[in-house]
């Protein structure tokens, strides 16, 4: 069972390769958005993390074992979005905030310069030791990237002469909803969009056949960094997830890799 602890903005959706994708927010994000109107400086902002469906499972296995095979490094199990670096304009993540008679208040794209730029987090267990399920339950990542055009979702196992990493990466956006007036008619309804990128294929294929989960961040503060990795709204305080009846012990794996930013 997943965990359903974490607070969404959103049913969580289907991947689907080389696809624009219209998500709809739910009720807690027009909350908080309404709230963050008008509202000045880092607490104007809504903040998104997008995370794999297996990051939610208590089956540990699912985490070291991607679906997808036959990589030459390895492979991925999980999705990658445009961010605001990506050239396209149009394939760039935004948000549709409509008022109660339908009409548009704003269509906002999400930071795409600076601290709070839109990018992923990947926590590397050649970095965090262990393997993908302490990765998963860290406190922090090993690090974030901020310049790449697309985020990804997912989860790795790459191989190197023998050795094996994990990687869990998690993709994050910061919308300045603060930055409308507080005149602004009351949000009703909100749309997501993102961009999914074709499944990659070659040296390290990425392809997924799961959900990616739409999630609330509690605070991020003037700029995204490592120790946010984990800063959702509701995560577990422990950090650890505890197996559940009739779940397969996970296996551990010797992690040696040649770099974290992979």
């Amino acid at each position: 069972m997943p965990y359903a602890g974490v607070t969404e903005y959103a049913t969580a959706f289907s991947n689907s390769p080389s696809t624009s994708h219209t998500i709809a927010l739910n009720s807690t994000f027009m909350t908080d958005a309404n709230n963050t109107v008008g509202v000045v400086g880092d607490g104007g902002y809504v903040h998104i993390m997008l995370l794999h469906e297996n990051d939610f499972k208590e089956n540990d296995t699912l985490l070291l074992m991607p679906e997808t095979t036959a990589g030459f490094v390895g492979s991925a199990d999980g999705a990658r979005f445009s961010t605001m670096e990506d050239s396209t304009s149009a394939n760039r993540p935004a948000i549709i905030l409509k008022a109660a008679d339908g009409s548009t208040i704003s269509t906002m794209n999400p930071a795409g310069t600076g601290n709070l730029d839109d990018g992923y987090f990947f926590a590397a267990s050649t970095v965090l030791g262990g393997d993908a399920v302490d990765c998963r339950n860290s406190t922090a990542s090993s690090s974030l990237n901020q310049t790449i055009t697309s985020g990804l979702s997912g989860h790795a196992r790459i191989s190197f002469f023998g050795s094996v990493s994990y990687v869990i990466y998690r993709m994050f956006l910061s919308f300045n909803i603060g930055s409308l007036s507080g005149s602004t008619a009351t949000i009703v309804s909100a749309d997501l969009k993102l961009n999914q990128w074709a499944n990659q294929t070659g040296f390290l294929p990425i392809a997924s056949t799961k959900k990616t989960h739409v999630c609330k961040v509690t605070s991020v503060g003037s700029g995204w960094v490592a120790a946010d990795y984990n800063n959702l709204d509701n995560w577990r305080s422990s950090d650890t997830y505890e197996a559940e009846e009739g779940d397969t012990p996970a296996v551990t794996y010797n992690a040696n890799f040649f770099g974290s930013n992979f």
